[in-house]
């Protein structure tokens, strides 16, 4: 077992050197050897004994010894091999990090809260097409960017407040025809009706409600009359959720995911959207299990989750931020939810 899943991981990591594939072919040359010549043999030699046949002298079981001997020698080698490989990741500042960027550091790439099931339901209601002029705020490390522009709309631009986002973005999209800037989701700088659908994932939870307003002001403001503006958030449930209960969940997922995180009820999102000029046409929301086993595997695939757990288990730092998140991600699953909401411009 030990064996496979050394040889595993080297398979999904891209960097794996000459040297892991080479103690990986003895590896299994062994393997190989013992499986189909060695225990063979040993085998038929003890079933001579248990009836008694003479047998003759062999140093078999001597050079199966050895071999294991070399099997364990090659299996250490490798494990320090593909640990120090492992261990490339910046551990700098992880106390403060944000959890959306701790969650990218150890290979996480789908961030919202109903994961990609949500972020799909979202995508098929706002109904993206080659007329559209798209907006996204906050795209992130641009997976959903990725998806919208697979409907290859007019145009899109994705605005986000932070550098370093814009400049991974840009890079990965060179080749599309997709605009990423740096700026704020409240100021956009865009022209008044200059988009027809507006989009933005997991950042309005992550602002005070004021903030909230502004940013949905601001998507009115740059939609045609009738364009689509979809959100995908953090929401608390149910809608009666007393209110000092609500305000405790709050400050534990902000002490925890190192944001000012203030989700709403789904009655609260709505009235929010009202409130700022739109009708809301649609409602979805899913479990909040994003870092639950099942919703990693769905999420990311069976090789991306296994390099998780792989990068949460050589990174002791990390694993104590993500164990944190979880424990309150657990603590609160009654009251947690990812919800989507499609509201049109009246």
């Amino acid at each position: 077992m030990l064996a496979s899943a050394m040889i595993l991981i080297a398979i999904l990591n891209p960097k794996t050197s000459r040297w892991v594939w080479l103690n990986i072919a003895v590896l299994i040359l062994i393997l190989l050897l013992q499986k189909i010549w060695m225990l063979t043999v040993i085998d038929a030699r003890v079933d001579l004994l248990i009836k008694g046949a003479p047998l003759q002298s062999t140093d078999l079981h001597n050079v199966f010894i050895y071999s294991e001997v070399l099997k364990w020698m090659l299996l250490i080698t490798l494990i320090i091999l593909q640990t120090k490989k492992i261990k490339i990741m910046n551990t700098e500042n992880i106390d403060k990090m944000s959890g959306h960027w701790l969650l990218a550091k150890v290979g996480k790439k789908v961030l919202r809260p109903g994961g990609k099931y949500l972020t799909q339901k979202m995508l098929h209601h706002l109904k993206i097409s080659a007329t559209d002029r798209v907006v996204e705020f906050a795209p992130g490390l641009g997976y959903t960017a990725n998806l919208a522009l697979q409907q290859y709309p007019a145009s899109y631009v994705g605005i986000d407040a932070d550098p370093e986002a814009v400049a991974y973005l840009s890079k990965t999209f060179k080749q599309v025809a997709a605009r990423f800037v740096l700026g704020n989701a409240s100021q956009t700088a865009m022209e008044n009706g200059s988009a027809d659908k507006v989009y933005g994932e997991a950042m309005l939870s992550m602002h005070a409600d004021h903030r909230k307003s502004e940013i949905i002001k601001e998507a009115h403001r740059i939609l045609t009359v009738g364009g689509l503006y979809a959100i995908h958030e953090l929401g608390l449930a149910p809608d009666s959720l007393d209110e000092n209960r609500k305000a405790a969940i709050q400050k534990e997922l902000a002490s925890v995911i190192k944001v000012n995180a203030r989700p709403l009820t789904v009655k609260e999102w709505r009235s929010l959207l009202e409130k700022e000029g739109f009708r809301v046409t649609d409602v979805e929301t899913a479990p909040m299990h994003l870092l639950e086993p099942g919703r990693l595997i769905s999420d990311e695939g069976f090789g991306g989750f296994l390099t998780i757990v792989r990068n949460i288990i050589t990174q002791p730092d990390i694993r104590s931020r993500i164990r944190q998140m979880k424990n309150v991600f657990k603590k609160y699953e009654e009251h947690l939810c990812a919800v989507s909401v499609i509201a049109q411009k009246i």
